[in-house]
């Protein structure tokens, strides 16, 4: 999947000529939503988005988790594991690649007990019957219907937006806005506030209840060598959110270089960002996502001295209202299954 096109940004010829095709992907995603969601004994919580990649799903989900699991609250966790060639239901373990499982799902296997599956309902039935779990979480889904929600939230990156507001291949947009708006119970913004951005969703959606997220640098700054220089890279749906944020904490970038979003690194990509890194004198500097499938490479030896991860965690900012509203769907829903 490649970035986002800068043409997503606003409603131009291009986006504009493409709009038939948007009213093609309407129908598909409708008639992918007709079908009626299966409920489990098991609260499942929905953390997704309305536009095609890069919002932040994964550290949303990682940030929640982490609050609950602080507070006595098992979690599994499912994704769809885009990018990996197993279809599941499948636990993620250490020995799997990303090759396998896809890059997401092997970044929450660190954090959390984790499922791929391409039908989610199989993989959560497998969960439920385990019966250790408190909650699941979904990484994406809110355009799937296979399972009934308990919860949905929507990640929205504030500086991206909403991009021209239409829907693909025509913008950046997975359904209809308002629709989609409608839907969820809870929007979490990443990134600096954004007074137009809060209106247009207080507009289509006026009771719907938001929170901002900012991005905590761990201790990167700390081990990159002061006497080389920085080269960035990333592969991921909004590459300039990752450089603006190297840039917000004071790490000076000689150069940046922008892979598709979840890229397949090859040796040869490493050989070239050896040389480059050679040539320039520099270190590399790349996202999680990146480095996760980059250090499962057999040439990964060869940069491993000179490679670096950006280790970031999302801090939501007054999260105790959302992780309440998490905390009393689960109760009410354990309480409704003890009474049958």
């Amino acid at each position: 999947m490649l970035s986002q096109p800068k043409f997503w940004k606003t409603r131009n010829i291009i986006s504009s000529i493409l709009v038939p095709l948007s009213f093609v992907f309407r129908i598909l995603t409708f008639i992918k939503q007709i079908q009626k969601p299966k409920e489990l004994d098991i609260p499942i919580i929905c953390v997704g988005n309305l536009t095609i990649g890069g919002e932040g799903k994964t550290p949303t989900v990682l940030s929640l988790t982490k609050i609950l699991k602080k507070n006595g609250r098992k979690i599994a966790v499912i994704l769809r594991g885009y990018g990996g060639k197993l279809n599941g239901p499948i636990k993620v373990n250490l020995n799997h690649s990303t090759h396998e499982v896809g890059d997401e799902a092997k970044l929450h296997s660190k954090h959390n007990d984790t499922w791929i599956s391409k039908d989610r309902y199989n993989a959560a039935k497998i969960i439920l019957d385990q019966k250790r779990y408190d909650y699941i979480f979904l990484d994406d889904g809110l355009q799937n219907n296979s399972l009934k929600y308990d919860f949905k939230i929507c990640v929205i990156d504030s500086s991206e937006g909403l991009g021209n507001k239409r829907v693909f291949p025509s913008g950046p947009l997975r359904e209809d806005l308002k629709f989609g708006i409608n839907k969820i119970d809870y929007a979490v913004i990443i990134g600096p506030k954004n007074i137009n951005l809060e209106k247009l969703i207080l507009g289509l959606s006026p009771k719907l209840k938001f929170i901002y997220g900012n991005f905590l640098e761990l201790q990167t700054k700390n081990v990159l060598p002061k006497s080389r220089n920085i080269i960035a890279f990333a592969g991921i749906g909004f590459p300039d959110k990752f450089f603006r944020f190297l840039e917000k904490i004071n790490i000076k970038v000689i150069k940046k270089i922008i892979f598709a979003d979840h890229y397949i690194y090859s040796n040869s990509d490493i050989n070239k960002l050896l040389k480059l890194a050679n040539d320039k004198n520099a270190v590399l500097l790349t996202t999680s996502k990146d480095y996760i499938k980059l250090i499962e490479l057999t040439s990964y030896q060869k940069i491993k001295n000179i490679l670096f991860e950006m280790q970031v965690e999302l801090i939501l900012n007054n999260h105790f209202e959302i992780i309440s509203l998490i905390k009393t769907i689960g109760n009410q829903k354990n309480e409704i299954n003890k009474n049958y």
